[in-house]
């Protein structure tokens, strides 16, 4: 499968988010490096590389203090870094993902309580066109981030935005190249994704929005293991 060149998306939502941030008072470098951090654990689980995932995991868990930052925010950071180590000690991709969704619920949690955090609007989404692959995969990390931005900020409305653009992907999977062993996992993952979008969008507590951003990561990732493909 072509790997399509729409990292820039995620890249660009992480420069807003870190932009957002340096403008909050309770913020500091310490937070816009676990920020960072986190971020780069995610595009490694869909990209499908584990042990990448792990070590960055592993940086987050160990950590340094969190002098600056309110009283309050204390036990949602050991959470995250709890979810951290959840992740690089994952001899798996579906677990490693799920302890990621986990990490962006922690910080998501910590925002609410101390009234801080990024302040995300949603962007216009990608056209849905004619059924490329390469317009599919793009709507695929429209949703991504959106959803990822509905859990750290929390956000219900990129939550939202992101569970409805990735329902109404159109059938794309029979253009993803793959061995002729490997074709009837991928049409099964891609019913899957489907499958995973229904209960995003009808997802309202938190953790049941981290469990379904947990599985689509997974999805998303032992697809491109198999087709070679994902951003990069």
């Amino acid at each position: 499968m072509k790997r399509p060149t729409v990292l820039v998306l995620s890249l660009a939502t992480a420069a807003l988010a870190l932009a957002a941030c340096q403008r909050n008072q309770l913020s500091s470098g310490q937070m816009r490096a676990h920020y960072q951090r986190v971020a780069d654990i995610r595009l490694a689980i869909i990209q499908g590389d584990l042990q990448r995932a792990k070590v960055i995991a592993r940086i987050v868990a160990e950590g340094g203090d969190a002098t600056g930052l309110p009283a309050s925010a204390a036990m949602y950071i050991t959470e995250m870094r709890d979810h951290a180590r959840e992740v690089a000690d994952a001899n798996d991709v579906t677990v490693a993902a799920l302890g990621t969704a986990r990490m962006a619920g922690a910080c998501g949690n910590c925002h609410r309580a101390t009234h801080g955090g990024p302040h995300y609007s949603v962007v216009g989404r990608p056209e849905q066109g004619a059924g490329p692959l390469s317009a599919a995969m793009e709507r695929h990390y429209w949703a991504a981030d959106r959803m990822w931005e509905g859990l750290i900020g929390p956000t219900d409305s990129a939550w939202a935005a992101g569970a409805l653009a990735l329902a109404d992907l159109p059938n794309y999977q029979r253009q993803i190249r793959a061995s002729p062993r490997d074709s009837a996992d991928v049409q099964a993952l891609a019913q899957q994704l489907h499958q995973v979008a229904v209960r995003a969008s009808l997802a309202s507590a938190d953790n049941a929005r981290e469990e379904v951003y947990g599985e689509f990561l997974a999805t998303c990732a032992t697809c491109h293991q198999i087709t070679h493909g994902g951003p990069h």
